[in-house]
């Protein structure tokens, strides 16, 4: 998807790992969805959500989208398995956020975008998080680029 967005965009990051399996997916899958229902349920602003998955593979379940109904069915068939990929994940949202033209405001006020990160933190090797602490700086950085990447770590 190119292009000028509406609404306030948001990326979540979905763990679909083996580790994942059972509660964990259970309490994620219930943290998510209320989140889309609140959104859904909040008329005076307008949220475009991007679902990325990981586990087996790292793939885009829902580019930039208002439809609440299907997005709320998202993980309705997701199987848990395979490693947790983080650093591939945030590989791929950094491109979903880079392929959009973020025009979201709330009168003078530029919205930018947020990304969501729901895992239990068991990533598949130590170097996803020791590439996450080498380039914090770094994708930090990016918050001055047309686009605002803002990790917490």
């Amino acid at each position: 998807m190119e292009g000028p967005i509406k609404g306030v965009p948001i990326i979540f990051l979905l763990d679909t790992s083996r580790s994942m399996r059972g509660e964990g997916f259970a309490q994620m899958k219930e943290a998510f969805l209320s989140m889309i229902q609140g959104y859904a349920n909040q008329s005076n602003v307008d949220h475009s959500v991007a679902v990325i998955g990981f586990g087996k593979e790292t793939k885009i379940l829902q580019l930039y989208s208002n439809d609440f109904k299907s997005i709320l069915h998202l993980l309705d068939d997701i199987v848990c398995e395979g490693p947790s990929q983080l650093r591939k994940a945030m590989e791929l949202a950094i491109e979903v956020l880079f392929t959009v033209l973020n025009q979201s405001s709330i009168g003078p006020f530029c919205i930018r975008e947020k990304v969501v990160i729901i895992s239990r933190g068991r990533v598949a090797d130590k170097n996803d998080v020791m590439y996450m602490e080498d380039n914090r700086h770094e994708l930090n950085g990016r918050a001055h680029m047309p686009h605002d990447l803002q990790l917490k770590v």
